[in-house]
């Protein structure tokens, strides 16, 4: 849904009270019921809980096969409730002073939108809440006889992005998104985020033990249901990820980049083009893409090259970033794998893969620089190992700005660098030393970038060779004079045998 049409939605649901009357002491535990009645577990669970005082409850039953959220929506239309518990027809309730503690914790905080038992405090880029490694609360699954725990949640209770649809306690009635949701997967993320969107938070009970037990043994998660997700929420819950593409005068091969980086599977993104060309082919073709919201285009033919790099990292706005240079290309799931990694990792300096080299015209050609690949799965590998791989060979095996994924955190380094006169050869790999001092790279062994080899190149310039063999024995001198022992004393002559050639070339 566009940002017009959720507006119109939101202020339609404003204006059109879903209730003249709430009952203020009545709590409503509304189940949907897939068979012809509910578990007997579930029933005696419900007996046993301790009602808060002055408080009623009331059992609503809906028919839950249309899919959870028509379910919960007919039941909160039908029920006069302020306090409502919505809970999966397969839970049994362990805790009986549960809904004592909802009301305690919804009458302390006007704000809190929902209670539940786990959630997740971030998104995985495909939407699926169970794939997050940022979880927090536990659950007894009765089938295997074990508890599972996520993470620990802090205080009586905690914020998260999302609850799970074990159980979802409200104070207050928002509608369900039935017009998305036709299954049982997503409907809970997504009404968190209903209720985020009007300003309302979400968290997970403190559980010392498990407060509820989950008796049943799947968790369907349709396509249909996480594609209407995504579409829907991608840009509220997932972060947004800046892709940087600096041009200068070849809107051919920039189209068929810029063409890659709108294919990206991931669905939060901006991407940012900074054109210094000294003529208008590639602002003329820019035209075609007005309408796309997601593209910020500027055209400053006085920039010098690195200048044109620099602008559109001014303007990112990301909790991550790329660069695209006009002549390489993206794999379609680039940018999702890699935010996949940020998403699930910490102390992560940056992500990069596997990259081939392509001619021209877009074929895959062997280039002895990419291959053999450095490792022989995805892998975490430490700051100061890779270092010790990039000038070992003095070969990047890291890759080029093309190739990695950045957090905000690295937006100084990488400006401190493409800042620095007189230059160095070796932007790249100066940067990714800079940054692998501060943590570890994640290297990922599927190919998920193209660096396209053509004529106008700078790197066929054998000046530029020169430069950059001069810098890799800098490189190597100041890394010597951080060790001691052997390593030192190894750093230094390969230093100097780099150095020896070049006099001995006249270079």
């Amino acid at each position: 849904m566009n940002k017009e049409k959720r507006e119109q939605g939101q202020e339609m649901q404003e204006t059109e009270p879903l209730h003249v009357m709430q009952d203020a002491k009545k709590i409503a535990v509304i189940v949907a019921r897939q068979g012809a009645a509910l578990p007997a577990e579930l029933l005696m669970s419900l007996r046993l809980l301790e009602q808060p005082a002055g408080f009623t409850m009331e059992l609503v039953e809906v028919e839950g096969k249309a899919g959870m959220a028509a379910a919960y929506g007919q039941a909160m239309e039908a029920s006069a409730a302020k306090y409502k518990v919505y809970l999966d027809e397969r839970v049994r309730i362990l805790e009986p002073r549960l809904l004592v503690r909802i009301i305690d914790l919804f009458e302390k905080h006007a704000d809190l939108g929902i209670l539940g038992i786990s959630g997740t405090k971030l998104l995985p880029p495909d939407g699926i809440a169970f794939h997050s490694t940022r979880r927090i609360g536990s659950l007894r699954l009765a089938a295997e006889g074990r508890t599972v725990s996520w993470g620990m949640v802090l205080g009586e209770a905690e914020d998260v992005l999302a609850v799970d649809g074990f159980l979802m306690a409200t104070q207050m009635d928002v509608p369900w998104r039935e017009d998305l949701f036709r299954g049982a997967a997503f409907f809970d993320a997504a009404q968190c985020l209903e209720f985020r969107r009007r300003g309302l938070r979400s968290a997970v009970l403190r559980c010392d033990e498990p407060l509820v037990e989950f008796l049943g043994d799947s968790f369907p998660a349709d396509e249909a249901g996480r594609q209407a997700f995504l579409a829907e929420y991608a840009t509220e819950a997932l972060p947004l990820v800046s892709i940087l593409i600096p041009t200068h005068e070849r809107p051919e091969l920039f189209r068929c980049a810029l063409e890659s980086a709108l294919a990206q599977t991931y669905r939060h993104i901006e991407i940012i083009v900074s054109d210094n060309s000294g003529d208008d082919r590639t602002a003329e073709l820019m035209k075609e893409y007005a309408a796309d919201e997601r593209i910020h285009y500027t055209h400053d033919a006085g920039l010098p090259p690195l200048k044109n790099w620099l602008a559109p990292l001014e303007r990112a706005r990301g909790e991550y970033f790329a660069y695209l240079f006009d002549d390489d290309l993206y794999a379609p799931e680039k940018i999702e794998r890699m935010a996949d990694v940020f998403s699930m990792e910490d102390g992560i300096a940056f992500v990069t893969s596997h990259r081939r080299s392509i001619d021209e015209t877009g074929a895959v050609v062997a280039d002895p620089a990419v291959d053999p690949l450095p490792v022989e799965e995805t892998s975490r590998i430490p700051g100061e190992m890779a270092i010790n791989g990039l000038l070992e060979k003095q070969a990047n095996f890291i890759g080029e700005f093309t190739t990695v994924l950045l957090p905000r955190a690295a937006k100084e380094t990488v400006r401190e660098v493409l800042s620095e006169e007189p230059p160095t050869a070796l932007l790249d790999v100066e940067c990714w030393m800079r940054l692998l001092k501060k943590g570890d790279l994640i290297y990922i062994v599927d190919t998920l970038s193209y660096f396209r080899k053509h004529a106008d190149q700078s790197s066929n310039d054998p000046a530029v060779h020169i430069a950059c063999a001069r810098e890799w024995a800098k490189l190597l001198r100041a890394r010597a004079s951080e060790e001691s022992g052997m390593r030192r004393k190894k750093l230094f002559e390969q230093a100097e045998l780099i150095e020896t050639v070049l006099r001995a070339r006249g270079r």
